[in-house]
């Protein structure tokens, strides 16, 4: 039987996030897309708006940068999208580059499964999101939305920030089991996480704000 989640599902292990800054939304029912056409333009909900939108099996969402101004900084993400396995000592070489102190980040796994994850940080700047990086080899696959085949990277490692948002547990994703935290992490239960500032990012395609969007 297909698990259908409630209002008290997804937004009471929530709460503390809201509480603390964070700006939630509601995704479509199994999927990852916002149910609201402009969510980034929209102010921060406070739980009573959640709440009075709220629609029977929604996934949830949080909303990184600008709009998340919490008493740590600015919500963060790095997203890394593994879909080679083999690959993966690969791709956390270029995480080294990029944040060399990704291993102690509250982590959660993503929809994709396998290897792939969240990372997630405050930052001391809200910085705009940007691809970083990706593998050198690809693969053609078929999609069947655009119904033709198209370029897949072995790894990809993206930087969610202002203007981007993530599915956040316990969604139900349209293609894998729920997201869910790491052992041995916060996850998703409003943690006093740690903060990464602008000195802690190695790579200045990350740091420099006038370069985000591009790349």
């Amino acid at each position: 039987m297909t698990k259908t989640l409630g209002i008290d599902d997804v937004l009471g292990p929530n709460t503390a996030l809201v509480e603390f800054g964070v700006a939630l939304h509601w995704l479509a029912p199994r999927r990852k897309n916002p149910m609201a056409d402009d969510w980034s333009v929209l102010d921060r909900a406070d739980m009573d708006h959640l709440k009075a939108t709220y629609v029977q099996g929604a996934n949830i969402g949080w909303r990184l940068g600008e709009v998340s101004n919490t008493p740590l900084g600015y919500l963060m993400l790095i997203d890394l999208d593994v879909r080679k396995p083999e690959k993966v000592g690969e791709a956390h070489a270029a995480l080294d580059r990029i944040l060399p102190d990704w291993r102690n980040l509250p982590s959660i796994i993503s929809g994709s499964g396998g290897q792939s994850r969240h990372f997630v940080f405050f930052s001391d700047k809200p910085f705009r999101s940007k691809k970083l990086i990706s593998s050198p080899n690809h693969e053609e696959v078929w999609d069947a939305r655009l119904q033709r085949n198209v370029k897949k990277k072995d790894w990809e490692i993206d930087f969610f920030g202002s203007g981007k948002q993530a599915v956040l547990p316990p969604s139900i994703h349209p293609d894998a089991p729920p997201p869910r935290a790491n052992a041995g992490d916060t996850g998703n239960r409003g943690w006093a996480g740690p903060i990464a500032s602008a000195s802690t990012c190695a790579a200045p395609c990350l740091c420099d704000a006038s370069s985000a969007g591009r790349g």
